[in-house]
This record gives structure tokens, sequence and C-alpha cells, in this order.
């Protein structure tokens, strides 16, 4: 099986038990993202079964927010989810 087949599967798995995830979530994604697909974090925002979910969109960044353009607003909106 090579790495994208792998990936596929790992997903759809992933996919079937996003319901099923009953904590807090945030999401931070960019539209930016070159790695990961923008949209599946809109999937997952409105799939998850968490009660207190937040999705946060960041413009300037590529796939490692932490250390690119946004990551200021990655930490403080980070901070502010976890108060």
């Amino acid at each position: 099986m090579c790495i994208r087949d792998s990936a596929m599967t790992l997903i759809a798995q992933v996919k079937s038990e996003i319901p099923a995830i009953q904590t807090p979530t945030l999401i931070i994604q960019s539209s930016e993202d070159t790695v990961v697909d923008p949209p599946g974090a809109e999937f997952i925002y409105h799939h998850i079964g968490s009660a207190t979910k937040k999705l946060i969109w960041l413009h300037r960044s590529d796939h490692i927010i932490t250390l690119d353009y946004d990551r200021e607003t990655v930490f403080a909106e980070v901070g502010a989810f976890l108060d």
C-alpha cells in the first residue's frame, strides 16, 4: 500500500469517528494551508459531537501556524479557549 492509499484509509476511518468526539474542541485552520485541505476544518466543525467547539480561520499562514505570520493569533486564541 502506498502512502497516499494509507492516508486515504486513515482519513476515512477518522471521518466516521468524528461524531463520537465529545470534548471541547478548538479548530484552527489556515485558508492558505498547502498540506491539509482547508475545507476539512469545516467538515470537522460541522460533524464533531462536541457541544463546545470553535473554528478559527487564519489567512496569512501556511501549515505550521505556530511558526508562521499568524502565530500570535494562534497563541491568543488557544489561551482564550483554555480559559
